[in-house]
């Protein structure tokens, strides 16, 4: 993406932004991320030649630019892009998605490689990130200034107040009451979907072990033995694709094994959700959980989904993910802790339901607040 800023910001102004966009997808299939080929290459020229023309041609002054995750072929592409690119352009605008980078060329990087990377993508004039902590991980590449903007989307549930809530209400409601051993009444039972007994927990994301998806498993497995005799029943819906075969086989396997078989717990694998299908999975999920250590995770934007449907969010205290939540928020467990995701969910089945992060979403990122952050930024740059 190429940006063209016009006019002087001034205290209650902000610059007019134009965008000329290069949409540089360089793989068809997701099994296709992560792997060089010459066709990858031919199109990577093809895009820098455009993002070129359009600084002719257009006057676009700056070249906003996603960084790779620490991955030697995504890095080889910001070489080559950077390398072409930057020298045409007035303004270099980094927004760091990913996480990583900074270790890697710290850490991990051979001689050549810094040198590389000195020549081609250090010394942006800004650096955008989305929490405070990947601050340390973007520093080693000497921004001329860093700048702290969390994502933002659009209400995924604008129908909140009428159908969300009360369902929330209910349900959690109802499910306390059962953990108490009382009876429910039929317009209670009607009012909570009629099965309110059944705890359902939604996993949705990229189904690779690094997510989180086999330490959540293991976790349900847990609650197996501490339901005995209780009248809740615990589901996980998986939602997202497999990268692998063997993974895709490994889970299949587990979900099948004798501690699934008592009935009080399951796991049910949904495939990929987009659009009407997500959401219905999002408002039917009583919990949403995301005990991720993906290297290069850095935000999660499934988390913001989850928040904005009101559901109660467990998470890892992975780099900075936890970051996107109250301080001092409970339901956070470390990386590859099953035991400790089986507590907290048995902990939120029993609490009631409130609406603190469907709040801090609508506060906090909400499409508009995004924009205006976004823009100010931008524009402190490319004024």
């Amino acid at each position: 993406m190429v940006l063209k800023v016009l006019g002087t910001p001034t205290p209650n102004t902000s610059n007019e932004i134009q965008i000329f966009h290069v949409d540089a997808r360089l793989s068809d299939e997701l099994s296709d991320v992560g792997r060089a080929g010459f066709l990858k290459v031919f199109r990577l020229l093809r895009f820098c030649v455009q993002a070129i023309f359009y600084r002719f041609r257009y006057g676009a002054n700056a070249l906003y630019y996603v960084p790779a995750p620490p991955h030697r072929v995504a890095i080889l592409r910001d070489w080559i892009a950077l390398g072409l690119c930057r020298p045409f352009f007035k303004t270099t605008i980094y927004h760091w998605h990913a996480s990583g980078m900074g270790q890697w060329l710290r850490e991990s990087a051979k001689p050549w490689e810094r040198l590389l990377t000195s020549w081609t993508i250090m010394r942006p004039d800004l650096s955008i990130i989305l929490r405070p902590a990947n601050r340390s991980d973007v520093e080693v590449f000497q921004s001329g200034r860093i700048a702290v903007v969390p994502y933002g989307i659009s209400d995924p549930s604008p129908q909140f107040e009428t159908e969300i809530r009360p369902r929330r209400i209910a349900r959690s409601t109802a499910r306390v009451k059962l953990l108490g051993k009382a009876k429910l009444t039929a317009a209670e039972r009607s009012s909570a979907d009629g099965d309110p007994e059944v705890f359902r927990i939604l996993f949705m994301s990229l189904c690779v072990r690094e997510k989180g998806l086999f330490d959540l498993i293991e976790a349900i497995a847990l609650l197996g033995p501490a339901l005995a005799g209780s009248d809740l029943r615990v589901e996980l819906l998986v939602a997202g694709s497999f990268v692998t075969d063997s993974e895709r086989l490994e889970f299949d396997q587990r979900i099948v094994a004798p501690d699934f078989a008592r009935g009080n717990v399951s796991v049910r694998y949904c495939g990929f959700a987009g659009g009407v299908d997500k959401e219905k999975l999002l408002a039917e999920a009583d919990c949403f959980c995301f005990p991720t250590y993906y290297e290069a995770e850095s935000f999660g934007l499934v988390l913001l989904e989850a928040m904005a449907f009101g559901l109660p969010v467990i998470t890892s205290n992975w780099r900075s993910t936890h970051e996107l939540f109250p301080p001092n928020y409970p339901w956070v467990a470390p990386p590859r802790s099953p035991r400790e995701i089986a507590v907290h969910l048995l902990r939120i089945a029993e609490t009631p339901w409130d609406d603190s992060l469907r709040r801090l979403f609508l506060e906090a990122y909400s499409e508009d607040k995004f924009a205006t952050n976004i823009r100010a930024a931008i524009s402190s740059a490319a004024g």
